[in-house]
């Protein structure tokens, strides 16, 4: 089916290098998985690996990527050339997460 979780990116440009990231097989996609997924991973990166901050990234030309993402509450950040080409990432805030969390519950 293929994998969602949290990778490091040691290449990354910026100073924040843990991702949640996705790589599902089409004949999966559209079933909510991706952002189930990511939403157990940002739980687990920030409760039990008590991480700061979280990012994603994906094509800029990859919308159902960028809808996972602001599912499950990462904001925009930028897009740039990386690797030649068009990047878009996102990235929360542990506070963010947690305030989200709360009014979930709610």
């Amino acid at each position: 089916m293929g994998q969602v979780g949290l990778n490091e990116l040691p290449r990354w440009p910026g100073p924040d290098k843990i991702e949640v990231g996705w790589d599902l097989h089409p004949s999966v996609w559209g079933r909510g998985l991706a952002t189930e997924g990511a939403r157990a991973a940002l739980g687990y990166g920030f409760e039990a690996v008590g991480l700061e901050r979280i990012i994603s990234t994906a094509r800029a030309d990859n919308a159902a990527s960028r809808r996972v993402m602001e599912k499950c509450g990462l904001a925009f950040q930028e897009e740039f050339t990386h690797k030649g080409a068009l990047v878009a990432w996102y990235a929360i805030d542990r506070a963010d997460w947690q305030a989200s969390q709360a009014a979930a519950s709610q």
